[in-house]
């Protein structure tokens, strides 16, 4: 049996914020079997910030990657910097031939990861993908990959905590107190994005229902509808509305403390909803053409929302058909799913 215990472990982390959540219980569990390692992830500079708060982890090391040419000698640099760094271990998260070229490149002694795409010349250490476990939520293949390094099964515990920078936690203090937290968008398209009008009607609802302000979260790509939403819901005249847009205006330190803040989250399937649910937030997720049984949000404190069809048999980015995944999920069922998580979270 190998000793890692004391060794340098590099895992190579996923490339989208939800994913980098789903794999925390993972990561966990590494660390809970080889305390002395020194663990560092390797991340793209989009998601670096949520390793960041991650407690398991003792360094993070943010790489952009170029397109075309300027990619190869990106990766190429990387992976003499990364050589230079002795590496005892690579961990390898996602399943992408891309993912595994840089270790390889780095020499990495020993390169543990997912046998699939043609790739298992570049590791040493191949797991052929647990297709047993297809119908599980994303985080037990990760745990699975980590069992196969410490040669005994782990604690498959779908939880996880971050720790929040003092940066994040004081523009949270700036914020009003008693809020719920809107997110209606979505990295991968429109085809995840629950209409823009039944959100303008649930925020008036739920403001008039129970006196809660709003805030309405996102990144940059999604200003345009939470700009929109924001603009459809005001108090009355002369009064400063009760609703505020944050989208495109927070760091990743600055959104999971206004999340942690929140009494609860109303949300698309998106990075916002992992990130809601692993600082302990309430969630009322709406999922549309995704597979929910996958990527449903660590713990247990969410509620999920869908409509009875099979879109997520064939997810898109942008719907091809009328959006009825997304419709068949009223105004009223969501309205229901927050109001019962603000009385029992009260």
């Amino acid at each position: 049996m190998d000793d890692f215990s004391r060794y340098k472990i590099l895992l190579r982390s996923p490339n989208w914020l939800g994913d980098c959540v789903l794999a925390m219980p993972a990561v966990r569990e590494l660390r809970k079997n080889r305390p002395n390692a020194h663990i560092a992830v390797l991340a793209k500079k989009g998601v670096a910030d949520v390793w960041r708060m991650c407690p398991y982890v003792d360094e993070v090391i943010p790489f952009e990657i170029g397109k075309g040419l300027k990619g190869l000698d990106d990766r190429w640099d990387l992976g003499r910097a990364l050589k230079k760094m002795n590496f005892d271990l690579a961990l390898i998260f996602p399943n992408s031939f891309d993912a595994a070229l840089v270790p390889f490149l780095a020499r990495i002694r020993r390169r543990l990861g997912w046998a699939t795409y043609h790739r298992g010349f570049l590791l040493n250490r191949k797991v052929p993908f647990p297709h047993h476990l297809d119908g599980e939520q994303q985080p037990h293949c990760q745990l699975y990959l980590v069992e196969k390094l410490v040669h005994h099964t782990v604690d498959h515990t779908l939880d996880a905590e971050i720790k929040i920078p003092d940066e994040g936690v004081e523009f949270a203090k700036g914020l009003r107190d008693d809020y719920f937290v809107v997110c209606p968008g979505a990295n991968y398209g429109t085809a995840k994005c629950w209409l823009p009008e039944r959100y303008v009607e649930t925020i008036k609802r739920l403001h008039k229902e129970t006196g809660l302000n709003c805030y309405i979260v996102g990144g940059k790509g999604d200003v345009p509808v939470c700009s929109e939403i924001a603009g459809q819901v005001k108090g009355e005249e002369g009064e400063e509305s009760f609703c505020q847009d944050l989208s495109g205006k927070t760091t990743l330190f600055e959104l999971a403390a206004v999340l942690k803040k929140a009494k609860v989250l109303i949300t698309n399937d998106t990075g916002t909803m992992h990130l809601g649910a692993v600082v302990k937030t309430p969630v009322v997720a709406i999922f549309g053409p995704t597979n929910w049984l996958r990527t449903a949000p660590l713990g247990t404190d969410n509620v999920l929302l869908r409509g009875e069809h099979d879109c997520h048999k064939r997810c898109r980015r942008t719907c091809e058909s009328d959006h009825r995944c997304m419709k068949a999920v009223s105004v009223d069922m969501v309205l229901k799913a927050a109001e019962e998580k603000l009385q029992i979270n009260k």
